[in-house]
């Protein structure tokens, strides 16, 4: 049953109590916990943007600045003292109450929170649109809902960004603009010079900068940050109005060669956000590259430059010339490496001087001289910060022909094999000169059936052979045979 006339009051509670009784007269009671009235809505008291529930708002010009592209933080308060709010209703759009970017969703009865999925775009500098706006409702026990509540106009802007710190202070400078190269290596032991950029806060804009210089990045083991040494440029177009966004920074620190370094620059902005950026690192190198031939026409092996020169090499090919070395060095810190020929230490005159990236010159490249003339290789190599190291070959002389035969002596008539003592002379090459000599003895020229060939030094030109088996009236040959050094 309903009632058909009531007078309730605006949040009075009400309960119902229905009584039955059975035919015996007999009765039970029940009482309901009752119901609040509420013809009321909630009352929105206030939308705050970026803040959780009891921070301030932050205004610019009367501007709320934003870097979220995704999403906006706000925090919201309504009341309703008969049922309670239960929920809150946000929307987004571009003109105050508006829902084009984003119809109302439920965000729940919490008094802060994130309204997402969304795709804001950057508020444009010169005509200040899109401009933004966030307005809440809420929701009571009772169904109903209160008046919208809209948020300060909201500008979106670029996030905080951390700029870019190169090692060094050079610069490549074209027909636009001037750009900044960064440093791997440095000769200098006592100087860290370093260049940045990019650093922004369109929010709060930067208010100063620090740095440092340690041996991993952002430590500051070899120089504590500080703000000494910086140098700003004459940036004037700084967002946020903050100081420059460019500069320089250098000290005088004694540096240990071949320790890496590392800078880094942060930089502080109006809201105490510390922005920063590592270099790469730099390493001091103060010694040149050092060079270890391999081979120059003829494999030398891991003989050292000052063996090879005092031991010439020779070739029997008169076809080309050809070189293998090794570069003691990282191979990223040669920046260029070039080799010649030439006739003397040095020299190029048979090849020119050629810059080449390999570590080796291929055959057919470079033809050598010939006619005993000698043949010699230089390389130099420079690294990245200037320092040249050269190696230079022992002398590599093309022998195309057979030592010149000499004569060789003997007695005619030897009562004995032990008085067999031979001697000889005129043997002789013009370009690898003679290296040693095979001695034989046998029933023929060129024969050692009676004594095998036996290896004689260069230096010796006389031989007595021993262990000798000779019949008697028997005629007997000695051949002597010289070989040059190919």
């Amino acid at each position: 049953m309903s009632p058909s006339v009531l007078t309730l009051v605006n949040g009075g509670h009400y309960l119902v109590r229905v009584s039955a009784v059975n035919g015996a007269g007999a009765s039970t009671v029940h009482e309901t916990d009752g119901v609040i009235v509420d013809t009321s809505p909630p009352d929105m008291i206030s939308l705050k943007i970026g803040v959780t529930s009891g921070e301030p708002e932050e205004l610019e010009d009367g501007y709320v600045l934003h870097t979220d592209l995704q999403g906006i933080q706000a925090s919201w308060m309504a009341t309703d003292f008969e049922s309670g709010v239960v929920s809150y209703w946000a929307a987004v759009g571009t003109t105050p109450g508006g829902s084009d970017v984003s119809d109302y969703q439920h965000i729940g009865h919490e008094t802060d929170g994130y309204v997402g999925n969304l795709n804001l775009q950057l508020t444009n500098k010169t005509t200040y649109s899109p401009v933004y706006y966030l307005t809440v409702k809420a929701e009571n026990a009772a169904g109903s809902f209160s008046t919208n509540i809209t948020s300060s106009p909201i500008k979106v802007v670029r996030a905080d960004q951390a700029g870019t710190v190169t090692d060094g202070w050079e610069t490549w400078t074209t027909v636009e603009q001037a750009m900044t190269v960064d440093v791997d290596y440095q000769r200098d032991v006592s100087t860290v010079t370093v260049q940045f950029g990019g650093f922004e806060s369109e929010q709060h804009g930067i208010t100063h900068y620090e740095w440092s210089v340690g041996t991993e990045p952002r430590l500051d083991d070899v120089q504590p940050y500080t703000a000494a040494g910086i140098a700003l440029s004459d940036h004037t177009d700084n967002p946020g109005g903050g100081i420059s966004s460019h500069g320089k920074a250098q000290s005088l620190i004694p540096l240990s060669p071949g320790v890496q370094y590392y800078a880094t620059v942060r930089a502080i902005t109006g809201a105490g956000n510390v922005l920063d950026f590592a270099t790469d690192g730099f390493t001091v190198d103060i010694t040149p590259p050092v060079i270890q031939i391999d081979s120059v026409g003829v494999q030398i092996g891991n003989t050292s430059i000052g063996q090879d020169w005092v031991r010439p090499q020779y070739q029997k090919s008169a076809d080309s010339l050809s070189a293998r070395w090794q570069v003691i060095e990282k191979k990223d810190t040669v920046a260029y490496s070039a080799f010649c020929f030439g006739s003397y230490p040095g020299a190029c005159n048979i090849y020119p001087f050629t810059n080449t990236t390999v570590t080796s010159v291929p055959n057919s490249l470079v033809k050598p001289l010939t006619e005993g003339l000698p043949n010699i290789f230089s390389i130099s190599v420079m690294n990245r910060v200037g320092l040249w190291g050269q190696a230079i070959s022992g002398s590599l002389t093309v022998d195309e022909t057979p030592p010149v035969a000499g004569e060789v002596f003997c007695p005619q008539f030897v009562q004995d094999a032990s008085e067999l003592s031979c001697h000889w002379h005129g043997f002789y090459d013009t370009e690898s000169t003679i290296q040693y000599y095979m001695f034989g003895v046998g029933e023929a020229e060129g024969d050692d059936s009676v004594f095998n060939f036996t290896h004689i030094p260069h230096y010796q030109t006389q031989y007595r052979p021993t262990g000798l088996t000779m019949a008697h009236g028997a005629l007997y040959y000695v051949t002597v045979i010289a070989f040059n050094a190919v």
